[in-house]
Formats: structure tokens, C-alpha cells, sequence
């Protein structure tokens, strides 16, 4: 295998890892979104704001 064909495959590796990364992290945000949007709708519920 030539240096460039190790450097193409490692590549390939690190791009799979952060594509893996970018996934869990729009997990993440969408988690995120939901306990807001929770949180928002609990707060009109109340009558107040938790704005600080």
C-alpha cells in the first residue's frame, strides 16, 4: 500500500468518524429542542416567564 493510499484510508476514517459525529449531535439537538419547546409550553401554561 502506498503512502497515498494510507493517507486516502485514513481519511476515509476520519470522515466515517466525524459523519457518526454529526449524527449524534443533530440527535442531540433535537433533544435539546424538545425539552425547550417543553419547557416554553409549561412556562405559558404558568403565566410566566423564565426569562433571567
Amino acid at each position: 500500500m502506498t503512502d497515498e493510499q494510507r493517507e486516502l484510508e485514513r481519511c476515509k476514517q476520519e470522515i466515517r468518524r466525524l459523519s457518526q459525529l454529526v449524527a449524534f449531535l443533530k440527535r442531540q439537538v433535537v433533544r435539546l429542542s424538545e425539552v425547550v419547546l417543553r419547557n416554553a409550553v409549561k412556562s405559558a401554561g404558568n403565566g410566566k416567564s423564565e426569562r433571567t
